[in-house]
């Protein structure tokens, strides 16, 4: 899963701005499925077979390791 904070571009943003955006990645049968999330709201975005990925996302893949040596 990989978590950002929403931006803040003011000190009243950064005062009262908790949400976050989150992403979890599921990797089954060789497709990958992106369920996309974000705080205090009610939509849920499911892409299956996901074709680009966020950098964070992308970087919270590869800190855990989930890709052996010949797949990258």
């Amino acid at each position: 899963m990989a978590a950002e904070r929403f931006p803040c571009f003011g000190s009243a943003d950064y005062l009262h701005e908790d949400r976050c955006f989150r992403c979890f990645l599921l990797c089954e049968g060789g497709k990958l499925t992106s369920v996309y999330y974000t705080d205090k709201t009610d939509t849920v975005t499911v892409t299956e077979d996901v074709l680009d990925l966020e950098k964070p996302c992308w970087k919270e893949m590869q800190q855990a390791k989930c890709f052996r040596e010949d797949d990258v």
